[in-house]
C-alpha cells in the first residue's frame, strides 16, 4: 500500500511538472514573433495553431484547431505518428489544452465564451463533452489531470496567472497557486532572439 501511495505521489509530481512546462511554453508562445516557422508541413494560409503537450505513454501529443487534430510526435524517431482527427464541429472552437489518462485524451476548448472538456478515445471518437458553465475564471489555458480525476488549468492575464483546480464531479474550482509572469516574457520582441 505504501508503494502505491509513493507511486501515486510521483505520478502527480510528474503531471505537475508537465503542467508547468506547458504553462511556460504557452506563455512564451503568446509572445513569439509572427514570422516564426511552424513545425508542421501545411499550407501558408492554414497553419495549425498547435497547443498544449501531453504524454500518452508512447508519444508527445499536441492539438490544433486547423484542422482539429491530435498530433502524436514520437521522440525516438523524431516523426509524427498517428494523427487523430477530431470531429469537424470542433473547428470553430478554440483549443486550450490537452491531457491524457487511461487511454483517453482530454481536451479543454472554448466556444462562444464557454469552456468545455471533451473526452476522446484514440480513434477520435467523443466519449463525453462536459460543459464548465459554472466556472468563474476566464482565459483558461493548458490542461493536466491528477490521479483523482481532477483537472488543472491556468487562467492568465498580462502580469500573472493562477493554477486552477477543476473538479467535474463536484462542479467546483479552486485556486491552487498564483504565478507572476517574468517581465522578460512581457517585453519579448523579435529583436530579442
Amino acid at each position: 500500500m505504501r508503494k502505491y501511495i509513493i507511486l501515486k505521489r510521483q505520478l502527480f509530481i510528474i503531471l505537475v511538472m508537465l503542467f508547468i512546462v506547458t504553462l511556460i511554453t504557452l506563455l512564451l508562445q503568446n509572445v513569439q514573433p509572427a514570422n516564426t516557422l511552424n513545425i508542421l508541413n501545411t499550407s501558408q494560409n492554414q497553419r495549425p495553431n498547435v497547443i498544449g503537450i501531453a504524454w500518452d505513454g508512447e508519444a508527445f501529443c499536441f492539438i490544433s484547431n486547423i484542422p482539429p487534430k491530435v498530433y502524436r510526435f514520437n521522440p525516438n524517431n523524431q516523426s509524427y505518428t498517428t494523427n487523430i482527427s477530431l470531429p469537424s464541429q470542433l473547428s470553430s472552437s478554440i483549443m486550450r489544452g490537452i491531457a491524457y489518462d487511461s487511454g483517453y485524451y482530454y481536451i479543454l476548448y472554448s466556444l462562444d465564451n464557454s469552456y468545455f472538456i471533451i473526452k476522446v478515445d484514440k480513434n477520435g471518437n467523443i466519449i463525453s463533452n462536459t460543459s464548465l458553465s459554472w466556472l468563474t475564471h476566464t482565459n483558461l489555458m493548458g490542461l493536466t489531470i491528477d490521479p483523482n480525476g481532477d483537472f488543472y488549468a491556468f487562467s492568465k492575464n498580462n502580469t500573472s496567472a493562477i493554477i486552477l483546480k477543476i473538479s467535474i464531479s463536484t462542479s467546483t474550482e479552486a485556486i491552487v497557486s498564483k504565478i507572476t509572469i517574468p517581465q522578460t516574457c512581457l517585453l519579448y520582441t523579435s529583436d530579442a532572439a
